[in-house]
Protein backbone atom coordinates (compact mmCIF):
# COMPACT_ATOMS: atom_id res chain seq x y z
CA UNK A 1 0.00 0.00 0.00
CA UNK A 2 0.91 2.88 -0.86
CA UNK A 3 0.90 6.54 1.16
CA UNK A 4 -0.26 9.29 -0.39
CA UNK A 5 -0.10 13.58 -0.97
CA UNK A 6 -2.82 15.38 0.72
CA UNK A 7 -2.17 18.88 1.81
CA UNK A 8 1.51 21.04 2.85
CA UNK A 9 0.07 22.67 5.83
CA UNK A 10 2.16 26.15 7.05
CA UNK A 11 3.96 26.32 10.48
CA UNK A 12 5.20 29.55 12.12
CA UNK A 13 7.27 28.92 15.40
CA UNK A 14 10.25 31.22 15.24
CA UNK A 15 10.42 34.73 17.25
CA UNK A 16 12.40 36.79 19.79
CA UNK A 17 11.72 37.42 23.40
CA UNK A 18 12.77 40.27 25.12
CA UNK A 19 12.44 39.93 29.16
CA UNK A 20 13.96 39.92 32.39
CA UNK A 21 17.13 37.47 32.42
CA UNK A 22 17.34 34.83 35.08
CA UNK A 23 18.70 31.80 35.08
CA UNK A 24 20.73 29.88 33.08
CA UNK A 25 20.40 30.94 29.31
CA UNK A 26 22.52 28.13 27.80
CA UNK A 27 22.96 24.73 28.18
CA UNK A 28 22.31 20.98 27.41
CA UNK A 29 19.56 18.77 27.60
CA UNK A 30 18.17 15.44 26.76
CA UNK A 31 15.01 14.05 27.49
CA UNK A 32 12.15 10.90 26.33
CA UNK A 33 8.82 11.46 25.17
CA UNK A 34 5.91 9.22 24.49
CA UNK A 35 2.42 9.56 22.73
CA UNK A 36 0.96 8.77 19.23
CA UNK A 37 1.66 9.12 15.78
CA UNK A 38 -0.71 9.46 13.06
CA UNK A 39 -0.64 9.23 9.13
CA UNK A 40 -3.55 11.73 7.41
CA UNK A 41 -4.34 9.60 4.09
CA UNK A 42 -3.17 6.04 4.96
CA UNK A 43 -7.00 4.98 5.30
CA UNK A 44 -7.80 6.50 1.78
CA UNK A 45 -9.05 4.28 -1.33
CA UNK A 46 -7.19 5.54 -4.40
CA UNK A 47 -7.49 4.06 -8.15
CA UNK A 48 -7.85 0.62 -8.25
CA UNK A 49 -7.64 -0.24 -4.35
CA UNK A 50 -10.28 -0.27 -1.76
CA UNK A 51 -9.41 0.00 1.69
CA UNK A 52 -11.58 -2.56 4.22
CA UNK A 53 -9.95 -2.22 7.61
CA UNK A 54 -6.79 0.08 8.64
CA UNK A 55 -5.14 1.58 11.58
CA UNK A 56 -4.01 4.54 10.78
CA UNK A 57 -2.22 5.54 14.33
CA UNK A 58 -0.01 3.98 16.54
CA UNK A 59 1.74 4.74 19.51
CA UNK A 60 5.09 6.68 19.25
CA UNK A 61 7.97 7.95 21.42
CA UNK A 62 11.13 10.30 20.51
CA UNK A 63 14.46 10.46 22.42
CA UNK A 64 16.09 13.85 22.06
CA UNK A 65 18.98 16.24 23.14
CA UNK A 66 20.12 19.30 22.02
CA UNK A 67 21.87 22.46 23.33
CA UNK A 68 20.55 25.97 24.37
CA UNK A 69 22.70 28.58 23.20
CA UNK A 70 21.18 31.94 24.49
CA UNK A 71 17.63 32.25 26.22
CA UNK A 72 15.65 32.25 22.94
CA UNK A 73 17.64 29.67 20.39
CA UNK A 74 18.90 25.97 20.84
CA UNK A 75 19.46 23.58 18.07
CA UNK A 76 17.91 19.73 19.12
CA UNK A 77 18.74 15.97 16.98
CA UNK A 78 16.41 13.40 18.04
CA UNK A 79 15.80 9.80 17.23
CA UNK A 80 11.78 9.14 16.53
CA UNK A 81 9.72 6.40 16.30
CA UNK A 82 6.15 7.15 14.06
CA UNK A 83 4.79 3.46 15.05
CA UNK A 84 3.41 1.15 12.40
CA UNK A 85 0.35 1.51 10.84
CA UNK A 86 -1.66 -0.96 9.28
CA UNK A 87 -4.62 -1.97 6.41
CA UNK A 88 -6.37 -4.83 4.77
CA UNK A 89 -8.47 -4.47 1.34
CA UNK A 90 -8.19 -5.44 -2.09
CA UNK A 91 -6.62 -4.16 -4.98
CA UNK A 92 -7.42 -4.63 -8.32
CA UNK A 93 -9.78 -7.53 -6.91
CA UNK A 94 -6.87 -9.36 -5.30
CA UNK A 95 -7.00 -9.22 -1.36
CA UNK A 96 -4.25 -7.62 0.48
CA UNK A 97 -2.79 -7.41 4.32
CA UNK A 98 -0.09 -4.50 4.39
CA UNK A 99 1.88 -2.81 7.36
CA UNK A 100 4.12 0.59 7.22
CA UNK A 101 6.75 1.33 9.75
CA UNK A 102 8.39 4.58 10.20
CA UNK A 103 11.35 5.75 12.28
CA UNK A 104 13.57 8.80 11.70
CA UNK A 105 16.37 10.67 13.10
CA UNK A 106 15.76 14.45 13.18
CA UNK A 107 17.98 17.75 13.45
CA UNK A 108 16.14 21.02 14.42
CA UNK A 109 16.60 24.80 14.95
CA UNK A 110 14.58 25.76 17.90
CA UNK A 111 13.30 29.14 19.04
CA UNK A 112 11.98 29.98 22.26
CA UNK A 113 9.76 32.22 24.10
CA UNK A 114 10.59 31.96 27.96
CA UNK A 115 7.57 33.40 30.47
CA UNK A 116 9.57 33.83 33.43
CA UNK A 117 12.25 31.36 34.84
CA UNK A 118 10.12 27.72 34.89
CA UNK A 119 7.57 28.49 31.74
CA UNK A 120 8.20 28.27 27.53
CA UNK A 121 6.90 28.61 24.30
CA UNK A 122 8.86 27.02 21.53
CA UNK A 123 9.12 26.71 17.79
CA UNK A 124 10.84 23.74 15.50
CA UNK A 125 11.97 23.85 11.75
CA UNK A 126 14.49 21.67 10.88
CA UNK A 127 14.81 18.19 8.45
CA UNK A 128 14.08 14.16 9.37
CA UNK A 129 16.38 11.45 7.96
CA UNK A 130 13.45 8.88 7.36
CA UNK A 131 13.45 5.11 6.98
CA UNK A 132 10.25 3.71 6.05
CA UNK A 133 9.48 0.38 5.87
CA UNK A 134 6.17 -1.40 3.82
CA UNK A 135 6.12 -5.72 4.13
CA UNK A 136 2.73 -7.71 3.66
CA UNK A 137 0.50 -9.98 0.99
CA UNK A 138 -0.80 -9.15 -1.63
CA UNK A 139 -2.99 -12.41 -3.55
CA UNK A 140 -1.50 -14.47 -1.43
CA UNK A 141 2.08 -13.45 -1.87
CA UNK A 142 4.49 -12.31 0.57
CA UNK A 143 6.77 -9.22 -0.17
CA UNK A 144 7.77 -5.57 0.99
CA UNK A 145 10.16 -2.93 0.58
CA UNK A 146 11.27 0.16 2.00
CA UNK A 147 13.04 3.24 1.13
CA UNK A 148 14.77 6.39 2.95
CA UNK A 149 15.02 9.37 2.53
CA UNK A 150 15.36 13.50 3.69
CA UNK A 151 11.80 15.59 3.99
CA UNK A 152 10.77 18.66 6.89
CA UNK A 153 10.15 18.01 10.24
CA UNK A 154 7.85 20.81 11.82
CA UNK A 155 7.12 21.05 15.56
CA UNK A 156 5.70 23.04 18.43
CA UNK A 157 5.63 22.50 21.96
CA UNK A 158 5.79 23.98 25.78
CA UNK A 159 8.23 23.14 28.64
CA UNK A 160 7.77 23.54 32.56
CA UNK A 161 10.99 23.38 34.97
CA UNK A 162 9.62 22.42 38.05
CA UNK A 163 13.06 21.37 39.60
CA UNK A 164 16.05 23.36 38.91
CA UNK A 165 17.30 20.42 36.45
CA UNK A 166 14.17 18.57 35.30
CA UNK A 167 11.41 19.68 33.25
CA UNK A 168 8.15 18.13 31.54
CA UNK A 169 7.42 19.16 27.83
CA UNK A 170 4.49 18.16 25.77
CA UNK A 171 5.23 18.66 21.75
CA UNK A 172 3.31 18.38 18.66
CA UNK A 173 5.66 17.55 15.70
CA UNK A 174 4.23 17.42 11.81
CA UNK A 175 6.36 16.06 8.84
CA UNK A 176 4.52 16.73 5.73
CA UNK A 177 4.85 14.45 3.17
CA UNK A 178 6.50 12.39 4.77
CA UNK A 179 8.11 9.54 1.79
CA UNK A 180 9.02 9.80 -1.98
CA UNK A 181 7.67 8.48 -5.32
CA UNK A 182 8.86 4.46 -3.81
CA UNK A 183 7.27 4.74 -0.92
CA UNK A 184 4.23 7.59 -1.07
CA UNK A 185 3.38 10.05 0.75
CA UNK A 186 1.64 11.22 3.44
CA UNK A 187 1.43 13.76 6.64
CA UNK A 188 2.43 12.55 9.61
CA UNK A 189 1.15 14.07 12.79
CA UNK A 190 2.89 12.99 16.35
CA UNK A 191 1.41 14.34 19.41
CA UNK A 192 4.18 13.69 22.85
CA UNK A 193 4.68 14.23 26.54
CA UNK A 194 7.74 13.84 28.30
CA UNK A 195 10.26 14.83 30.77
CA UNK A 196 13.38 16.65 30.70
CA UNK A 197 16.76 17.26 31.83
CA UNK A 198 18.76 20.48 31.85
CA UNK A 199 22.28 20.30 32.62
Amino acid sequence: MRLRVDAVVLLAGLCAASVAHAGQDSGGYFGAAIGQASASNYCSDTSGLVVASCDDKDTSFKVFGGYRFTRNVAVEVAYVDLGKYHATGSVLGLPFDVKTEVTGVTVQGVGIVPFGNEFSLMGRIGAIFWDLNNSGTVGGFRGGGGDSGVDVALGVGAQYKFAPNFGVRADLDYYPNLGNSNTGEDNVTAASIGLVFLF
